[in-house]
Parts: C-alpha cells; structure tokens; sequence
C-alpha cells in the first residue's frame, strides 16, 4: 500500500535482496493454516553509494532460513540469514586503509585495528528478523522487526522496526506507519597518535590529520533515525491506482547513515527532512 517501503527496516533487508544460487521451499496445510518453510544458499554483489561513487560489494556463503504460517486474518513470518563479506570496489576505501596500514604502531597502535575494521576481509553478518500482519475487513496491520550483527564498521549491528496501520474506505485505504532505527553499539572512539619528542612536523600533522578523518569516517554509517508517514492509496480501476504519502524523517546527530550527507562535516548535525510523493501505478 506504500509508495516506498519503510526506510529504516528495508533499506537493510534488501541490501542483498538478489543472489545466485539454490533454495529449497516446503509447504504444507497445518490444521486451518497454512506453513512454509524455505532454505537458500548462494551468493549476491551489492551496488552502493559512497561519497557519490559506486560502491560494490560481494556477499559470500549467502545462507537464509524462514518460515511463514498463515491462519485466517493473521500471518507471521521469521527469518535467519547469515553471511561472509567478500571482496570490494571502491577505490577511496582502498586508499584509506594503505594510509592507516602505514602508520607506524609506535605512533599510533589503533590504526590497524580500525584498518582491520574498515577492511571486508575476515568479516561477517548476521540478520534475524521476526513480522506479523493483520488482514481482515477494513483493517490492514503490519509490523516488522530486525536485528543484525556485524563486526564489519561500513554495515554496523542495528536494531530496526515499523508498525503501519491502514483502513480501507471504499477503494481507498488511509494509512500511518512508524518506523525507527538504530545502531546496537556505541560509535568507537579514536585514540590519539602518540608523538615522541623531536618528530619532525612533516611526519606528525599529517597522522594527526589522518585520525580526525577515521573518526569523521567512522560516524558515517551509524544510524539513528525515526521517521513517521501519512498516505492514502486510491483503486480508481482495476488498472489504475493512485497513491499520496507524505514522510517526516527525525535524523539524530551521529546517525545519518542511510543518507548521503552533502557536507561530511554535518554528520555531527540532527537532521529533519520532509517528503511529499505522488504515484500513479498502472497495470497493462
């Protein structure tokens, strides 16, 4: 019924939305309702934004597990899913890891274990999800929840939800949804470089500005959001459908990483943004 699906639950469950590979389904009539368990297995390449460039990124041994029971007005549905990060395209993120990966640990001892962070190689996720929806009459209830766990820093572990209610009047359904996100982990701080006496400026300032960097780059994909809609979906035919919704995003300082910040430095910065759509859908 949505123009757009709630961004802070799909825009991490679709992030391997696609792959390559096996699945298995069983289906089968339980007393009044209806089960059905599926099993898949393969591997995905993901196509992401950053600092306006591509950003691909592979998703290896891509195993999920879910299971949807149906009963009447209700339908629930759960999911496991687990994956290994593969390789990488992004030349800026390459260029950012040799600069930490030369830094003496003398000076610095943090940065390879941030380089190891930012880096894909020896990484994991892990994504569980649990929904349940309502259907019956003039009442449509929907609700989702999401946690995942990830100890690569560009995907950090979130928790994430909505809930959208929507009433059908007619051929319309009015409907209101909530949705929220945020990361499960405090943004890791970074330790300042250690100068001995005598070093020469060549060598510290540039290290210097180097952590102050990793901590801006380091806010970057954390997330902490809410958002809240209004919209109404109109059947004019069995072709033709229009829909209207209008979106209130309350971004939290340090949470904007679903977002593409047009100055990095206001990553520091809340952020409200409002969004009226208009759709037409039209079947042939």
């Amino acid at each position: 019924m949505w123009i757009r699906p709630p961004h802070e639950y799909y825009s991490f469950a679709n992030i391997a939305g696609n792959y390559d590979g096996v699945d298995i389904e069983y289906s089968k009539a339980i007393d009044e309702g209806f089960l059905r368990l599926k099993l898949a297995y393969g591997s995905s390449t993901a196509k992401l934004k950053a600092d306006n460039d591509d950003f691909f990124i592979d998703f290896d041994n891509l195993t999920t597990f879910s299971v949807t029971y149906s009963l009447d007005a209700w339908t629930a549905r759960f999911s496991l899913s687990k994956s290994d990060f593969g390789g990488y395209k992004l030349t800026s993120l390459d260029e950012f890891l040799a600069l930490l990966d030369a830094v003496p640990q003398s000076i610095w001892p943090q940065a390879q274990t941030i380089s190891n962070k930012f880096n894909t190689k020896g990484h994991s996720i892990e994504y569980a999800a649990f929904g349940l929806t309502y259907d019956h009459n003039n009442w449509l209830i929907q609700s989702e929840v999401g946690i995942s766990e990830s100890d690569w820093i560009i995907a950090p572990s979130v928790l994430n939800t909505y809930i959208s209610a929507g009433y059908r009047v007619n051929n319309a359904i009015f409907y209101m949804s909530f949705s929220a996100a945020k990361n499960r982990h405090d943004v890791i701080q970074v330790n300042e470089p250690v100068f001995s006496p005598g070093i020469p400026d060549q060598i510290s300032e540039p290290i210097q500005q180097l952590a102050f960097a990793t901590q801006a780059a380091i806010k970057v994909p954390y997330v902490h959001q809410h958002s809240i809609n209004i919209g109404v979906k109109w059947q004019l035919s069995e072709r033709l459908a229009l829909k209207a919704q209008l979106d209130r995003f309350d971004i939290k300082p340090e949470g904007a990483g679903l977002w593409s910040l047009s100055n990095p430095a206001d990553v520091d910065k809340g952020h409200k943004v409002h969004m009226l759509s208009l759709n037409a859908s039209m079947v042939f």
